[in-house]
């Protein structure tokens, strides 16, 4: 019985292992991915504000409004991992302030409003760009609206920052009470006003601007080349915004759909939920740098200037790498026809040599020959 105890606790012993271990492959798993996205999301959001203030043909309403989400994009990728990897890593251990805390939780918000109602001014561009009626209005106002939708998301985090404070101890931070009323009306007021009206009002323009499309087709049926270059290129655009949008929607309803089972269950808290809280933060992160790769990939213009700054091929860059390698062949042929120059000196010289020597053998030979007369005679 003693051995079939100790045979049992082993392989319990073993199971626990086995399970704490895949446990911290996950983890870790989860945590390699969420900073890669920093990394490629910081490099790309950069590199895109860069592209944006660089020049002037980029410096458009549509490419202000992408330059406002890169901004959103970039604070939060800067700042929000401190918070998360120090909940998931026992080894983090952060003293909590009530600083910090609202801090760190009022910025997450501040992103996504920034990120949603600069997409659904960008739908209104779109809309006004095919639109013959609306014209302009976004374009005229586009720095007005910027500071508008910086204004309107801290507002958006007022209560937030109110009630956020650090728990005793300062081992974690606590804002709403989220199973009491004020936490489920803030709860829900975040998912209309963050996510559920913006996105129907895109989602109304993104119609809209479909509706045009079809209207322009019947009404015109031969077009001139110029009027079709402007149509791809104004659908090519929408499109690329479309994608966007839909990028946003997808990355932060896993965000929402853990804030409403907070909020409404109140058996909540299990394995299930844990691991869905990871891949949504894990989603929080993948929005951060999913416009930069969207633009790279669909976008020719973006992706000209990308691979200008980011691979180094500018003029400039060329004309550099053509004169460093041009140099490099001068130098290495000017090596190389001194060291045949010495070869050849080298050849003459022992060439030289050969020919004195047998020379001198010739003149000893006729010498001797010369001798060996004499002595005859």
């Amino acid at each position: 019985m003693s051995n079939q105890s100790s045979n049992t606790t082993l392989e319990s012993d073993i199971t626990d292992g086995s399970e704490d271990w895949a446990e911290s492959c996950q983890i870790y798993l989860w945590a390699a991915i969420c900073l890669t996205c920093v990394g490629v999301g910081v490099i790309g959001n950069l590199t895109l504000i860069y592209i944006i203030l660089r020049n002037d043909t980029m410096r458009n309403t549509r490419n202000m409004l992408i330059c406002n989400i890169a901004v959103g994009d970039l604070l939060l990728l800067v700042s929000y991992p401190t918070y998360t990897l120090s909940f998931v890593f026992d080894s983090m251990t952060i003293s909590w302030t009530d600083i910090l805390c609202k801090f760190f939780k009022t910025w997450l918000l501040i992103s996504q409003g920034v990120s949603v109602l600069s997409l659904t001014w960008l739908s209104v561009e779109r809309y006004q760009a095919f639109s013959t009626t609306q014209r302009g209005f976004v374009s005229r106002y586009v720095m007005a609206i910027t500071l508008g939708i910086w204004i309107v998301a801290i507002i958006f985090t007022l209560p937030l920052i109110i009630y956020t404070n650090a728990s005793e101890g300062n081992i974690r931070c606590l804002d709403f009470p989220v199973q009491e009323l004020s936490g489920r009306l803030y709860g829900l007021f975040q998912f209309a006003a963050l996510y559920v009206i913006p996105l129907f009002i895109i989602l109304i323009h993104y119609c809209l601007i479909i509706g045009i499309l079809f209207k322009s087709v019947r009404r015109m049926p031969i077009q001139t080349s110029n009027r079709d270059d402007q149509i791809r290129r104004r659908k090519r655009s929408s499109l690329v915004l479309f994608l966007i949008t839909v990028m946003f929607a997808m990355c932060w309803l896993p965000h929402f759909i853990r804030s409403m089972i907070t909020h409404f269950d109140d058996d909540y808290i299990n394995l299930t939920f844990i691991k869905f809280k990871l891949f949504s933060e894990m989603m929080i992160y993948v929005s951060g740098c999913i416009n930069p790769v969207t633009l790279f990939l669909i976008s020719k213009r973006h992706r000209h200037y990308y691979k200008k700054y980011l691979c180094c091929t500018s003029q400039r860059s060329r004309q550099l790498r053509v004169g460093f390698l041009s140099s490099a062949r001068s130098i290495f042929s000017t090596r190389q026809t001194q060291a045949d120059l010495h070869m050849r000196t080298v050849d003459l010289t022992y060439g030289e040599k050969d020919s004195e020597s047998t020379c001198l053998k010739q003149n000893e030979a006729v010498y001797k020959d010369n001798l060996g007369g004499e002595k005859k005679e």
